[in-house]
């Protein structure tokens, strides 16, 4: 049997072609108008459709390297159909083994990407990076420019890249050299030259002056500082995003802006603190991101919207559109500012494209760019290629999704702690296959509404969203999507005031619902009214510490209010009564000495803390 064929499933076609042919190869064949399949003793498979044509698929050739008599030049859903009836001939798609590309050796891959693009990967190799590895099927390799996936176990040719050669590329081989390193997987794997490099002492510095003064007392002169520590972290791209974010949130606050969040500022710091003391220990190229390419030129991508937000302030209204890559689950975020009020759905993004075009859509483009923190960038010219179709109910099916708690979990506890995480913008955007809605409430104190759900697979998650002036409508709407019994949901994960929840971005009924930017004939009316569910005492011990901690830095070390030792010794003492040593201790030693570092190391404890209680879903 042909092993190449029988793991190409719709998914890694997809990602070969397009969902357009792929779907079109699909209807044919459910439709009776599929080919008629033979194999014979050299494995050649030859596909017969009912109207003459024939689609001959060779062993050892790709899918668009064979041959049909449509004559198209390009790979055609003929070809797509072929494979995708051989396959579910042999029943194979439900039982596609794990493999590693470590198993490919370096004369296959002189052979599939050539001398050149191999003297490439060696340079990239030299100069040292940091693979992120999954496994399964389909196993795939971030890499600081670039996602390779490999569709085909040992059949290069249907490795997959993003980059803009697609497949006989240098990340290709450095994927392949990556996973050889791989003792099991996931895996994070430095490649390559690794150096003592640590995270620039100006940023440090920095960080110290913020917490001597507080952030409601560092004035205009402190830019010079900013622009000084950003000089100095040149190349160490996560230490400097979040230099970036903490001169944000000092201006935000400044300005009187609502997008200011304390403990967003105190994120930073204690990021920033936790990257200077790993990067002795942990490959400095995974905290630092000093292999991290600021900007990236995209290959062909196609991009499944998961909905958007929408905050404000005195400025006008941000507008973020998350976008989801099928085959890797990797989300964008495509972002602008309005001034104007109104519908935002018919604002445009960019070029001629709308933004509830995009939040409901699926995005085909040549003309993108991407960030190292995931935010993505279109081209504005009109003669762009770039579309934007809507989205079809099922077209969350072939995405990467939470289908029961404890494997959510699971892949939360996995993960290395977001102190040392690379920078992303959607880092916490999950999708959820759901099972049905349990409860619906709406605490009118908090102007929240909660439901408790179902996963499809096991286990339940609360759905937890506050009411904000920048989407009106958005309670109304999502109460009213969730008495629909939605299939899926996406959205942020979070420590809520029940345990893990989720704060949705969109949903999935029989269409796609964008909460933030739906209009509403609805009401909240009829919705049993309840209260704030109580944090279990470990959360609530975390929370006062986090609050003495964020009062210190909004005020600074040299202007505390009076009474903020009574304050922090209770929070020591809560802390204390749950069990909660380390932070314990932390927090302690803080409150005594009152200086710039033993803030960091209580905040740093602190954050690891609640990270742990997410993780273990703590209620």
């Amino acid at each position: 049997m042909r092993d190449d064929l029988r793991a190409l499933t719709p998914a890694s076609l997809t990602a070969l072609a397009n969902a357009g042919l792929v779907k079109r190869a699909q209807k044919e064949i459910a439709a009776g108008a599929g080919p008629k399949i033979a194999e014979d003793a050299a494995g050649t498979v030859t596909g017969t459709f009912p109207d003459g044509i024939v689609a001959t698929l060779p062993p050892g050739v790709p899918l668009h390297g064979a041959t049909c008599t449509c004559g198209a030049a390009t790979l055609c859903r003929h070809r797509i159909a072929v494979a995708l009836a051989y396959a579910d001939r042999e029943a194979s798609n439900t039982g596609a083994a794990a493999w590693s590309p470590g198993e490919v050796t370096d004369e296959e891959l002189l052979a599939h990407v050539g001398k050149n693009a191999l003297a490439r990967a060696r340079a990239l190799r030299r100069r040292g990076l940091v693979a992120e590895l999954t496994g399964g099927a389909t196993p795939a390799a971030k890499l600081p420019t670039s996602t390779v996936r490999f569709h085909v176990a040992r059949e290069l040719a249907y490795a997959r890249c993003d980059c803009q050669l697609a497949s006989a590329c240098e990340h290709v081989a450095v994927a392949v050299w990556a996973f050889r390193e791989a003792r099991k997987l996931p895996a994070t794997i430095a490649l390559g030259s690794d150096g003592p490099e640590e995270v620039a002492p100006e940023a440090i510095a920095l960080a110290e002056h913020v917490l001597e003064q507080g952030i409601a007392h560092v004035g205009p002169a402190a830019q010079a500082r900013f622009a000084e520590a950003r000089a100095a972290l040149e190349g160490q791209v996560w230490p400097a995003a979040l230099v970036d974010d903490l001169e944000r949130l000092v201006e935000a606050y400044r300005s009187r802006s609502a997008r200011y969040r304390t403990g967003e500022a105190a994120f930073a710091l204690a990021s920033l603190w936790a990257r200077a003391r790993a990067s002795g220990e942990l490959p400095a190229r995974f905290v630092l991101g000093s292999d991290e390419a600021k900007d990236t030129a995209l290959d062909h991508v196609r991009l499944v919207a998961l909905g958007a937000r929408i905050v404000a302030d005195d400025a006008g209204r941000r507008a973020s559109v998350y976008l989801a890559e099928p085959a890797s689950g990797h989300v964008l975020v495509a972002a602008r500012t309005y001034a104007e009020e109104g519908d935002l759905s018919r604002r445009v993004v960019a070029g001629r494209i709308l933004l509830g075009a995009l939040a409901h859509g699926q995005l085909v483009t040549r003309a993108a760019r991407r960030q190292a923190n995931g935010a993505l960038t279109l081209a504005a010219a009109r003669n762009a290629p770039v579309s934007v179709q809507p989205l079809a109910a099922d077209a969350w099916d072939e995405l990467p999704v939470v289908r029961d708690r404890a494997a959510l979990s699971r892949e939360l506890a996995a993960r290395p702690p977001r102190v040392l995480r690379p920078v992303r913008l959607a880092d916490s955007t999950r999708v959820l296959a759901l099972g049905k809605v349990v409860d619906l409430a709406y605490r009118t104190a908090e102007q929240e509404l909660s439901a408790r759900v179902t996963l499809a697979g096991g286990g339940d998650i609360r759905i937890e969203r506050r009411h904000t002036r920048a989407a009106p409508h958005a309670l109304d709407v999502l109460a009213a999507t969730l008495r629909e019994g939605p299939r899926y949901v996406a959205g942020d994960i979070a420590i809520g005031t029940g345990g893990l929840a989720l704060d949705p971005s969109a949903l999935v009924t029989d269409r796609v619902v964008v909460p933030d930017l739906e209009p509403s004939a609805h009401t909240l009316d009829g919705l049993p009214a309840t209260e704030a569910e109580a944090p279990s005492p470990l959360a609530a011990a975390c929370a006062r510490a986090t609050d003495v901690l964020e009062e210190a830095l909004h005020d600074g070390l040299a202007h505390l209010r009076q009474g903020f030792g009574e304050r922090a010794a209770a929070a020591t003492a809560a802390l204390a009564a749950t069990g909660l040593e380390g932070a314990r201790a932390r927090l302690a030693a803080f409150a005594e000495a009152r200086t710039p570092s033993s803030w960091l190391d209580a905040a740093l404890r602190v954050e690891l803390t609640r990270e742990a209680l997410l993780a273990a879903g703590h209620a």
